[in-house]
């Protein structure tokens, strides 16, 4: 289905589309119905006054390449995530439990690429795991989810690191290049509380 768009600013996953369409695809259970738009970003549609056209959040019409025409429409069924990995874009202390409360409110589904701008700071989705296995997309909604965060690097620190060709010794009072370094994975931080559920 392809439909117009309209971008607007909010940290959602809502795809607001016109009754009709709502009324096609929507289920009658309280399930939400998940598309995916232009094979990439994926959002959950509510029903919206407005004809022949959808919209779409900010950051999901940036993930999908910046159309300028119109949007593919796709319905899909996601899986269940298990464990999200995020990256901060600034360094400073995670409060899990405002940064769980903030993604259950408004959000039902997230996608790889994506950028969360919560209360407790910006972070990117890295990856997503559901059972296991690495998927592009995944349902968040009444699941324990691990959280696991990737530590963060500044602009200048990732910039040296891929300026550097050959590794070389350096002494112990410098910064150590830990791009030519491997390290154990740490166990993921949950989310406040084990077995916290998120969603409504």
């Amino acid at each position: 289905m392809y439909l117009d768009f309209i971008v607007y600013e909010e940290q959602t996953d809502q795809i607001q589309v016109p009754l009709a369409v709502w009324e096609q695809y929507a289920t009658s259970d309280d399930t939400p119905t998940f598309m995916r738009v232009n094979g990439s970003a994926v959002g959950r549609i509510v029903p919206a006054e407005i004809q022949n056209a959808c919209r779409i959040p900010a950051w999901m019409w940036s993930l999908c390449g910046e159309p300028t025409d119109f949007v593919e429409l796709e319905s899909v069924v996601l899986p269940i995530a298990t464990s999200i990995t995020l990256k901060p874009r600034i360094e400073g202390v995670v409060d899990l439990e405002i940064m769980s409360a903030a993604i259950s409110a408004s959000w039902a589904c997230l996608s790889v690429g994506a950028t969360l701008q919560l209360a407790c700071g910006t972070y990117d989705i890295i990856s997503i795991l559901a059972a296991d296995t690495e998927v592009p997309a995944a349902c968040i909604l009444d699941c324990d989810v691990v959280l696991d965060l990737v530590d963060f690097v500044n602009q200048g620190q990732e910039e040296t690191h891929n300026d550097i060709i050959e590794p070389v010794p350096v002494p112990e009072t410098e910064p150590i290049d830990f791009s030519q370094m491997f390290t154990p994975k740490a166990e993921p931080t949950k989310f406040p509380g084990q077995g916290r559920t998120l969603g409504p």
